[in-house]
């Protein structure tokens, strides 16, 4: 059997014919059912017959989802790593991602001094000063020097969150944050005042209420009055504004 590294990406109400359609595409996923003393364990569904599925269960095999009672939920995955797929769409998601994670440590001199490389590649000057906030800066410069530009703002700029958002919810790209995946854009709303404030790009899922995000001016929540930088982040569901979609296959962006 072939080996290949996988990532959370979301989770759903069971359907069974939902788990017929993920195994029909080769979806990694598992099911979460009733365990022992009302707690919770997961089986690996293994094919789906007329009115059940076969399961692979801790303890025995090939068991069937029926002989369990209660609700269940699908938990899905997507393949990660060397295992993934080559598709051009996937090496330019990739490309983003690693050129974003190479920045980690670059910071301002002072909280809301905003120098930084970002902004001088965005505005083509010294933009230095409170209001060149440069969360989406950061993601511009990314995408750009990534050769990814297309897949973001259809290759125009921006370094405004509720652009960025009207853009999406233009194009048709806002998902639920359930839904939320690798290379998408997640916008943040911290105090509920209805608008996105603060930009990041997705990594991953933490579990299924927390993404690992990689974002630009951001500092770790104790240090609000610190200098911003490029950090790795770990977001509650409950603080996302919006998730948007994008498509890194150039051709169609």
């Amino acid at each position: 059997h072939d080996l290949y590294d996988i990532e959370f990406v979301g989770r759903e109400a069971y359907s069974h014919n939902r788990i017929k359609q993920l195994l029909s595409e080769n979806v990694p996923c598992l099911i979460r059912v009733p365990g022992v003393q009302d707690a919770y364990h997961f089986v690996v569904p293994w094919y789906v017959c007329e009115n059940d599925v076969r399961i692979i269960d801790s303890g025995w095999e090939k068991n069937y989802l029926s002989e369990f009672s209660g609700a269940y939920i699908i938990y899905r995955f997507r393949r990660t790593g060397s295992g993934d797929s080559d598709s051009g769409s996937d090496i330019r998601r990739e490309a983003v991602i690693r050129k974003a994670v190479s920045y980690i440590g670059v910071r301002e001199s002072a909280c809301d001094a905003n120098d930084v490389l970002f902004n001088v590649d965005y505005y083509g000057y010294a933009a230095f000063s409170p209001e060149y906030k440069w969360c989406v800066s950061f993601l511009w410069d990314v995408f750009r020097l990534s050769d990814a530009s297309p897949c973001f703002f259809d290759d125009q700029k921006t370094a405004r969150c509720v652009e960025l958002y009207q853009w999406a919810e233009r194009s048709g790209r806002l998902v639920d944050k359930q839904n939320a995946v690798r290379g998408d854009i997640v916008l943040f709303d911290w105090h509920k005042v209805g608008r996105p404030v603060h930009a990041g790009l997705v990594l991953g899922w933490i579990d299924d209420r927390h993404l690992k995000t990689i974002e630009g001016n951001t500092s770790e929540v104790t240090e609000e009055t610190a200098p911003g930088r490029v950090m790795v982040q770990t977001r509650g569901l409950d603080r996302v504004f919006a998730v948007i979609h994008l498509d890194y296959d150039i051709n169609r962006s």
